[in-house]
């Protein structure tokens, strides 16, 4: 008995490592597609968030002035008139302004592309024989 592939073998072999490599190319290609895709659809994702986040900077703007406009007229109040129940209220109300969570919103993406992590099983170092 030689330690080899038969001859049967051998062609089996030869198109499984065939048919393998055309299944990697397939997966290559789709994952290049995929990618493709991606972007396509992160860009008007992006353009929204940055439009968004504009706007919300003119929005923290406005309230940055309404509270220290507020703020001033609050402080120019006696303190017993800002200690009664109406004092309370309106130092709330400003505070509220004063803390107003506008932050900037961000959109958490996946990892930038997707990779292929392995390679193919095509180009396998098997021999036919020893």
């Amino acid at each position: 008995m030689a330690f080899k592939l038969a001859a049967g073998e051998e062609t089996r072999f030869d198109d499984l490592k065939k048919e393998i490599g055309t299944l990697y190319t397939d997966i290559e290609v789709a994952v290049n597609d995929y990618n493709e895709k991606e972007a396509e659809l992160r860009s008007p994702i992006e353009t929204a968030v940055n439009a968004y986040n504009e706007k919300l900077k003119e929005f923290r703007s406005f309230a940055e002035e309404v509270s220290a406009e507020q703020r001033n007229e609050f402080d120019d109040k006696s303190e017993s008139w800002q200690n009664g129940d109406t004092g309370k209220e309106i130092d709330e109300w400003i505070n509220s302004w004063e803390n107003a969570d506008l932050e900037d919103v961000a959109i958490k993406f996946p990892e930038e592309e997707l990779e292929i992590n392995f390679e193919s099983h095509a180009d396998t170092d098997l021999s036919v024989e020893p």
